[in-house]
């Protein structure tokens, strides 16, 4: 604990989070502050009137940070309440813009030109971002909530990431991303999606 910290050790302890749990089985959410004091420093004698050394000395403070916790559970819900309720109208415009680009490419229905064509790939494109964030929001309150979940399977490092960096340069014309590896294929047991996830932060 943070107390003991300070007095055992004389560190400073700073915003340390701890949970206080009272009798009847109700919790308080508290930041802790402990400063160590040294008797030295203050000008105190470092021992008591009867000779003995004195007992080890901290300020310590306890801040209520309950108002604190509930705003953050909130802000959790609400975010995902709102990725949920965004996945319903992705899937609906991103299943029509790849509808449209089959039937293009299949010869059903109208012809389109190059530039709706050209328009049709960017929403999809965008669409498929949009999901990704959506998945992204989720992922924060799964983190939150501790039930993030890894889907290990043996993955090639490199074809990954020669998968990721084309995506990822077209974000930046100032910089030029290159790959360098020690072998043409290392196969590691990684979750595959939370790596390209790590890579495009």
């Amino acid at each position: 604990f943070a107390t003991l910290r300070a007095v055992q050790t004389g560190e400073a302890v700073r915003h340390h989070s701890e949970i206080i749990r009272h009798r009847d089985g109700t919790t308080l959410p508290v930041l802790v502050n402990a400063v160590a004091l040294d008797p030295h420093v203050l000008g105190w004698s470092a021992f008591d009137d009867e000779g003995g050394e004195l007992e080890p000395l901290a300020i310590v403070v306890h801040s209520d940070v309950s108002a604190l916790k509930d705003a953050e559970r909130l802000k959790d819900e609400f975010i995902g309440i709102a990725a949920h309720e965004l996945r319903s109208p992705l899937a609906v415009i991103k299943g029509f813009a790849q509808t449209l680009l089959l039937q293009t490419l299949r010869g059903k229905g109208a012809q389109l030109d190059d530039w709706q064509m050209e328009a049709v790939q960017d929403i999809n494109k965008a669409t498929t971002r949009l999901v990704e964030l959506t998945e992204d929001l989720l992922d924060v309150t799964r983190l939150q909530g501790g039930r993030l979940e890894l889907h290990a399977e043996p993955t090639d490092l490199v074809a990954l990431v020669q998968r990721v960096v084309p995506r990822l340069q077209v974000t930046t014309e100032s910089h030029s991303i290159s790959i360098a590896a020690s072998s043409e294929h290392i196969v590691a047991q990684i979750d595959p999606r939370r790596l390209e996830q790590v890579l495009g932060n």
